[in-house]
């Protein structure tokens, strides 16, 4: 097996896992994984720097499918005839996405969401997120600190 096998073995369903958590319910993470490996294989990347590539890649192509959604409801509002109906895979996305954990992440800047879902869910520590995002280890500590801020007031029962 060679490393991109056992990187993917490996590490898929975490970058799926991970961007799903960016994407909060506005996209498949399958498919960014999907791109970010696929970038991975001729990107010539050493094996022992991949995983924390894949990260900033799957967090930059989440960010980028936000924007195209962004792009495309606003798209949707103007014209609606043209749009046509939400097909039933964007309406099952929505009805899950009424989980109040998931609503309440998902109203985060998607710049806060991606070091919390590393540290919560990936249990990553700080240099590793730092290294994954790009970022300084005070950027990382202090996005945190905001996120888990909003993500708290966010769950406070009203």
């Amino acid at each position: 097996m060679n490393d991109l096998a056992r990187t993917y073995e490996a590490e898929y369903p975490v970058i799926v896992r991970f961007a799903e958590g960016i994407l909060a319910g506005h996209g498949d993470g399958h498919d960014i994984a999907q791109e970010a490996f696929l970038r991975l294989q001729g990107s010539g990347v050493p094996a022992e720097r991949a995983r924390f590539w894949l990260f900033r890649v799957a967090r930059n192509l989440a960010l980028n499918e936000l924007r195209r959604r962004q792009r495309l409801e606003r798209f949707r509002v103007l014209f609606p005839w043209i749009a046509g109906p939400p097909n039933p895979y964007e309406t099952a996305e929505r009805r899950e996405s009424a989980q109040r954990l998931r609503a309440c992440l998902g109203r985060l800047p998607a710049e806060l969401r991606a070091p919390l879902l590393l540290r919560e869910w990936e249990s990553m520590s700080y240099s590793q997120i730092a290294l994954s995002l790009d970022v300084t280890i005070a950027k990382v500590k202090s996005d945190l600190f905001r996120a888990r801020q909003q993500l708290r007031e966010a769950m406070r029962p009203r």
